[in-house]
């Protein structure tokens, strides 16, 4: 555990995932606030309007293609865009109308012209409004018209646009959002690549709860949903984990840079609970991954010097450790339940990692039975 006790030192380190430190300069802030404000007014009547309308408004791509222009002070950009498709999966995901067709009561002109023509439509004997969004129609136009091919209305950067899901408001309630999320990501940048980890989970957001939601739900779908990527030495603490584990995504718990933005999160007070009930997530039901990656990421932060990354999320880590030591390198209660199922595979890890921590880890064990049976002390070999 001595790895895990706060650090005096000062020094820093450059690092392209500094989770301590945010990048963005005084005058980036301020450029990013303007862009921000003068885009607000544009983002509030789009997505009123489709509240107003709720499903009717993806009935068709003809129809939906139309809110947006009309709803447009100017072409579409990247925050608008993750406006958009965050507020798309919100409503998708909840599931049902938003709107009640025959006695909507529009906020905005738009709507109501819109509104008021579906409902002359639906009175003539037209087809009746949908009552579930269609996400396909929403796929088809943000591939056809804003991935900057064949003819695109728009040219958006998509990794700008995942970076614009950090403004107020952004928080993913449950996993099902964060699927429609990535797959409306994905049919506007026209490819199968979600927004990269960098971009999400690399640096500080303004808006830390909404990434907090981020993380907890990369950890919590399969890979199918979000691929973490992983560096060699993540992929050797990710195989420990055993097949049997109920985690979706145990990989992603030997991920450096989930673990370090996570550890940063806890320092705030009013995430501090949210982030702990992860890590025991993990502890109880994989904790071969937790304990290799965790001691990886503390020796190689050692290494550098750097306190601020050192000690961030310090009496998390701490406490965790304290958990995990014991399940690895004590005898276990007969009547307690088996939390560790590869303890041979993350040991064997472990000692690739670092022998001088398995070594004094067994001595600490050893000494701390001195009280026991003998049959105890030799059941801690």
């Amino acid at each position: 555990l001595e790895l895990f006790h706060s650090s005096a030192s000062t020094s820093n380190m450059n690092n392209n995932i500094n989770p301590g430190s945010s990048s963005a300069t005084a005058g980036n802030d301020v450029t990013a606030s303007l862009q921000q404000r003068a885009g607000m007014e544009q983002d509030s009547t789009l997505e009123q309007v489709l509240r107003d309308l709720g499903p009717a408004a993806t009935r068709s791509a003809q129809t939906f293609r139309e809110i947006i222009k009309e709803t447009s002070v100017g072409p579409m950009n990247e925050a608008t865009m993750a406006r958009l498709i965050f507020f798309l999966s919100s409503v998708a995901a909840e599931g049902g109308d938003t709107a009640n067709k025959s006695n909507a009561t529009p906020t905005t002109e738009l709507g109501s012209s819109i509104l008021s023509s579906l409902i002359a439509s639906v009175n003539s004997g037209g087809p009746a409004p949908p009552t579930e969004w269609n996400l396909v129609i929403v796929a088809q136009v943000l591939q056809d018209d804003y991935n900057g091919r064949n003819g695109a209305l728009a040219i958006l950067n998509w990794e700008m646009v995942a970076e614009s899901f950090d403004f107020p408001g952004f928080q993913l309630d449950r996993t099902p959002q964060f699927k429609v999320l990535m797959d409306l990501y994905r049919a506007g940048t026209g490819s199968n690549a979600p927004p990269s980890l960098h971009t999400l989970v690399g640096k500080s957001w303004r808006n830390t709860a909404g990434q907090l939601s981020v993380l907890e739900c990369i950890l919590s779908v399969p890979p199918s949903v979000y691929q973490v990527p992983l560096e060699e030495e993540e992929m050797a603490d990710g195989q420990t984990a055993p097949p049997t584990t109920s985690l979706q995504n145990p990989q992603g718990w030997a991920c450096t840079a989930i673990l370090n933005r996570l550890l940063y999160l806890s320092d705030i007070p009013g995430l501090y609970r949210r982030v702990r009930d992860l890590f025991v997530k993990c502890l109880l039901n994989c904790p071969e991954v937790l304990l290799c990656s965790l001691v990886r990421m503390q020796l190689r932060v050692a290494q550098t010097g750097d306190s601020t990354i050192l000690n961030a999320g310090l009496q998390l880590k701490q406490d965790v450790m304290r958990e995990l030591i014991p399940l690895f390198f004590r005898p276990q209660q007969h009547n307690s339940p088996a939390r560790v199922h590869n303890g041979p595979g993350a040991v064997r890890r472990l000692y690739a990692i670092s022998p001088p921590t398995v070594v004094a880890a067994c001595l600490e064990a050893w000494r701390s039975t001195a009280n026991d049976q003998p049959s105890v002390r030799l059941g801690s070999i």
